[in-house]
């Protein structure tokens, strides 16, 4: 099969296979997906066989904060393949392609990937690297103590919120890792769609001053959020408030939280308490540029860990190296020493994104270390942090 850069020549087959797949060409979403937004702000690749169109994944661009680092990410979207061609790994070398791709144009040391089923993907070295809180319940059990507090709740038109929503979504994510950066490209689109799809947007004010919102959409019997912002749990239970006045017209609600969302210690039956849902997956592309790029702690003292990761898929992460450490990085020698600490890939990547704590990883058996000041060392340069995104496209 040949894998290369979709054109515009062989976009109509790009549209054809999407909506074979997923949104059907009169949907909103397909319309402005492919109106606005492919091969204007993103890449596709495409696995072709006779000049037809086999299988194609998107390329679609963010910058993503890790630990106070801005990093160009692409997130993967459309993974799809032609019935004819479904059977015979053509992912494989859809994904080599796309990585490669990835790190040559966009300097990308890591994608992102939201996944309709993970199976398909753990092969090919992707770990759960984003987890939420994942609410289902009816409506008239969300019972939230009611506080005169103040805060009140404005509509507000759905495309041209960005100013107000930007800056309390940027104050949200102060307390996160691995969110999504929202330039004006990425608000404009966000909103746009969320609009063509009929989401209505609410925002809180405190003292005229706009302090948390929702997106959300009623139908079907449902209240379902797209997203909700606060910056404190009062502000939380305002909108949950607000969203809970649908029940006498709506029967259930469904939103995501984050990781960290507390919501449920007010719920009067138990068994409302959200479940944890992974969320996004990720998948390290480049190990020797993200290792020599870590932010060694100020205070650390010289020291050394010999570090063997396996990944199978791309040879050029496989690798037995010593890590020499000092505050001033990471120095990256090849050896041949037995090595000191090892994992795969799929635990690599979940350190860089600190989705989980070196030791949670080692106590799982994720990481092999015989010498505990290795696994300290490793703790203190890859520490657990709290991830959330909320991208869908």
């Amino acid at each position: 099969m040949d894998f290369r850069l979709i054109n515009k020549q062989s976009l109509d087959q790009v549209k054809s296979l999407w909506d074979y797949c997923f949104e059907k060409a009169d949907t909103s979403f397909f319309q402005w997906y492919f109106q606005e937004y492919a091969l204007k702000q993103n890449k596709i690749v495409g696995g072709f066989e006779d000049n037809k169109l086999q299988t194609m994944v998107h390329l679609n661009p963010y910058t993503i904060n890790l630990k106070g680092k801005e990093e160009r990410m692409p997130y993967l979207v459309g993974v799809a393949t032609a019935p004819e061609a479904r059977g015979r790994h053509a992912i494989s070398g859809l994904l080599k392609t796309s990585f490669a791709l990835a790190k040559a144009m966009l300097g990308s040391k890591a994608v992102l990937l939201q996944p309709i089923y993970a199976g398909i993907y753990q092969p090919y070295g992707f770990a759960y690297t984003h987890l939420r809180t994942s609410y289902k319940m009816p409506l008239q059990e969300l019972n939230l103590p009611h506080i005169d507090d103040g805060l009140q709740i404005a509509r507000i038109p759905t495309e041209t919120a960005e100013n107000l929503l930007s800056p309390i979504y940027s104050d949200v994510m102060r307390n996160y890792n691995g969110f999504v950066v929202r330039d004006s490209r990425v608000w404009h689109n966000f909103l746009k769609v969320a609009a063509a799809e009929k989401k209505e947007t609410a925002i809180v004010l405190e003292d005229n001053n706009p302090v948390g919102y929702v997106l959300y959409e009623h139908s079907d019997n449902m209240v379902k959020v797209l997203e909700l912002m606060s910056t404190n749990g009062r502000i939380r239970n305002r909108i949950l408030a607000y969203l809970r006045v649908f029940a006498g017209d709506f029967k259930n609600i469904e939103w995501l939280g984050a990781i960290d969302d507390t919501a449920y210690l007010n719920f009067k039956n138990q068994q409302y308490a959200p479940q944890i849902a992974p969320f996004m997956m990720g998948r390290v592309i480049d190990l020797p540029g993200i290792l020599q790029s870590v932010a060694v702690p100020a205070t650390e003292s010289e020291s050394s860990i010999v570090l063997f990761v396996q990944d199978e898929f791309i040879k050029s992460n496989n690798l037995l190296l010593q890590l020499n450490i000092s505050a001033k990085g990471i120095e990256l020698r090849d050896t041949i020493k037995v090595p000191e600490i090892t994992m795969d890939i799929t635990t690599f990547t979940q350190l860089y994104f600190g989705t989980y704590s070196v030791e949670q990883l080692w106590a799982n058996d994720k990481i092999m270390a015989d010498d505990q000041t290795k696994l300290q060392i490793l703790s203190r340069l890859f520490p657990a942090q709290k991830n959330y995104i909320n991208e869908y496209f």
